[in-house]
């Protein structure tokens, strides 16, 4: 999937990738654009709290 835009790509591409069937994905997101939008949030908030522990040993 690595090698697809981001408007190619498929629940179905994300089901067979995750190897989950289409009713567990829709049970947690909306369409792909919802699970895009859910994986930057909690990469970002990953990022944010690293880099506060990053400060905090700094400091």
């Amino acid at each position: 999937m690595s090698d697809k835009n981001i408007n190619s790509i498929s629940v179905t591409d994300i089901c067979k990738t995750a190897d989950i069937n289409r009713g567990t994905f829709y049970a947690h997101f909306v369409d792909v654009a919802d699970c895009m939008n859910h994986m930057e949030k909690k990469l970002l908030m990953n990022f944010f709290l690293y880099l506060r522990m990053i400060n905090k040993l700094i400091l």
